[in-house]
Order: C-alpha cells, then sequence, then structure tokens
C-alpha cells in the first residue's frame, strides 16, 4: 500500500497500515464499549441523566442514521452560560446545545491524525457521519499512551536508580575508579582516558557508558558484591535474578521485539522500581 507523506517546517504525518503501526482504532479497543447515541428531541435531563450513568463526557447526536452534531459537557456549558431562563433547562432538547461541527478521523488513521482534535474539543469521531465506529477522548489518548509507556518509564527508572544505588554504596571515588578499570575492557571501549582523566571525576559519565547488564555485572560480581553491596540488598539469588529479567524486558522493550509487555512482566517491573525506592530511602 501507498505510504502518504504530508511535510511541513515543523511537523511530518506519515499515513502507514499494518499490525506494528498503532491507529485511532486502538483507543476505541481498549475501550471496548457500545456506541451511545441521542436523537436530536431527546430532552437534555435525559441525556445528562445517561451520560452521569455511563460515565460519557461526550455522545454523538443523530437523526436518520447520520450524525448531526455531538452533545458535550463543553457544548452544554457554552449553551446554559447564554441562558436566559436557567429554569427552563430540563426542558431544552439536545439539538439547541449541541456541536455541530465535530470532528471525524478513519478508524485506521494514525493516533497523531486525531491529536489536533483532541486538542481543540476533547474528542473525535471516528468514521464518517452515516458510519461512526466510536467516539475517542482525550482520557481515551491519555490511557493508551500510558498503556504503551509505561514499560519504557518503569525500566528508566529502575536503570537510574540502580545507577545511584552503585553511587552510593561505592563512597570513595578511589574505590569507583577501581571498580570501572575493574569492567573497563567491557564497558568504556577505549573511553578511559577521557572518562577517568577529568577533575572531579564524573560518575554520572562512566555509568552513563555502562548497559544494564553492566550494572548486574558490578553489583553481583564476587569481587564487590561482599564489599559494597551485599549490606544493601540481603538477598543475592532473590536481586540477581531479577535484575536478569529486567534485562530481559528491557532488551524486548528497548529493541521492539514486544509492543506491549505482558501483565506478569508489567508486575515484576512494578515491583523491582518498589525495591529500588525502598532501598534508596534507606540508604539515602
Amino acid at each position: 500500500m501507498e505510504n502518504k507523506t504530508s511535510l511541513n517546517n515543523t511537523s511530518a504525518t506519515i499515513e502507514v497500515s499494518g499490525s506494528n503501526f498503532r491507529s485511532v482504532g486502538d483507543l476505541l479497543d481498549l475501550k471496548n464499549e457500545e456506541l451511545l447515541t441521542f436523537e436530536p428531541r431527546t430532552k437534555v435531563s435525559v441525556a445528562l441523566e445517561k451520560m452521569f450513568e455511563k460515565n460519557y463526557s461526550q455522545v454523538p447526536i443523530k437523526k436518520d442514521d447520520k450524525i448531526i452534531g455531538v452533545l458535550s459537557y463543553r457544548s452544554i456549558t457554552n449553551y446554559v452560560h447564554r441562558l436566559d431562563n436557567i429554569k427552563r433547562f430540563n426542558e431544552i432538547e439536545v439539538m439547541e446545545m449541541l456541536d455541530e461541527d465535530p470532528d471525524y478521523v478513519d478508524h485506521d488513521s494514525s493516533i497523531h491524525k486525531a491529536i489536533k482534535s483532541l486538542d481543540k474539543k476533547d474528542y473525535v469521531l471516528v468514521g464518517v457521519k452515516s458510519n461512526i465506529r466510536g467516539i475517542a477522548t482525550v482520557v481515551d489518548a491519555m490511557e493508551y499512551f500510558y498503556e504503551v509507556s509505561s514499560a519504557f518509564i518503569l525500566i528508566g527508572e529502575i536503570e537510574l536508580g540502580i545507577r545511584e544505588i552503585i553511587n552510593r554504596c561505592i563512597e570513595k571515588d578511589t574505590d569507583f575508579i577501581k571498580v570501572i578499570l575493574h569492567f573497563d575492557d567491557i564497558i568504556l571501549n577505549g573511553k578511559k582516558d577521557e572518562l577517568l582523566l577529568s577533575d572531579p571525576i564524573n560518575r554520572n559519565d562512566l555509568l552513563n557508558e555502562f548497559m544494564f547488564g553492566n550494572y548486574t555485572l558490578i553489583i553481583f560480581s564476587r569481587k564487590y558484591w561482599d564489599k559494597y553491596f551485599q549490606n544493601t540488598f540481603g538477598s543475592k539469588i532473590a536481586h540477581e535474578l531479577d535484575f536478569k529479567e529486567v534485562n530481559r524486558i528491557r532488551n524486548e522493550v528497548f529493541h521492539f521485539k514486544k509492543i506491549e509487555v505482558s501483565s506478569s512482566d508489567y508486575n515484576l517491573l512494578v515491583r523491582v522500581r518498589s525495591k529500588i525506592l525502598r532501598i534508596l530511602e534507606v540508604i539515602r
């Protein structure tokens, strides 16, 4: 299938299809809910009661099997502030306060195509006037992006936390340099002079050269475990197994072998992150 590309000075939009590319439809798949619509003559009091019941913020208005607008909390408030007699509010029909110009995106469009509409109106209709498949909202987008990014965030926090533990457990710069030199051939790849001759030693620059597996080499090595890390971690076997699993998940996620992690892997990341936080609280 042909790729369509639109470029300007500030952004690029690429329309592609295939299972490796996420579409607006993925926002709807997260909800898995039946589409609710109202007739134009529906009383706003009835509509609001149903919206409260379903916890919906926007509902399409349908006439003769076509969408003529959307009733939303925003369109209601825009109408109410112009209302002369608030007492007749419950008698008003939804057709009087709907948004008559909703935005539409195709089910298979890139999620990025929906962002402008979500920013402008908090929702976007998925489909065409005669065939709406759903309504995607800002909350749906937030839930989606959290779902696909949470593993990256957890792994990043774990990795930064482990760096900080290494920093705190090896207090003296002279000892820190000895540890680094021990793993020089594995990690520094010829950058030893550049990194170690700085004054003062920039530990973060040194640790930035490490891969996640290098941290486990340092922490669980026979030479340094007893001296620097045993009192902090306690059980060597349990933590070593956890770190090994985190490294596996990290490789799968960062090399895009998996777009999303399993629930068991996600729970492991949450558990290891909690352990790291507790350790940092103790050795602060």
